[in-house]
């Protein structure tokens, strides 16, 4: 279960889930507790600020505003050209209504970052070949993909 992940991550985490749990730890502790190892959570509240900052310059610089962005913030925006709409938006608007789509939809983002870096290499495998290439999985099956699926659904 732990073949992708560094043995140097590996070793002080379990030790740590040892140290501080009465229960030996179960692979899921230990998955978790490599997550709260490798990641830096990002301050939200920062990455508003920063979000507000490219936004209120996005008219004129919506492409160096977006560079600026944290990944939050980029994957909240998705493009410039977004940033430069939101820039056109009116003030009261951005600091209640955007403002409160950024925080419910950070947290989500970060909970879906965090699932993803928990996925078994071979399940990031189908996942990529599912939805990297646009098509259904019906479509994939018929162009030949169901022998890579099956091969990493069933080994």
């Amino acid at each position: 279960m732990f073949e992708s992940e560094d043995i140097n991550m590996v070793k002080p985490a379990v030790k740590d889930l040892i140290n501080s749990s009465q229960y030996p730890p179960t692979i899921a502790d230990i998955k978790d507790k490599l997550l709260d190892l490798k990641r830096v959570k990002e301050d939200l509240t920062e990455a508003w600020n920063v979000l507000l900052k490219a936004i209120g310059s996005g008219i004129y610089n919506s492409e160096e505003g977006f560079e600026s962005l944290t990944p939050i913030g980029k994957k909240f925006i998705r493009t410039p050209h977004q940033l430069r709409e939101l820039a056109m938006m009116d003030s009261e608007t951005i600091n209640s209504v955007v403002k409160g789509q950024f925080f419910k939809q950070a947290e989500i983002l970060q909970k879906r970052q965090d699932d993803e870096a928990k996925m078994l290499p071979e399940s990031k495998k189908i996942r990529e070949m599912i939805t990297g290439i646009g098509q259904s999985v019906d479509e994939v099956l018929k162009i030949g993909g169901w022998n890579e699926l099956y091969r990493f659904t069933w080994s």
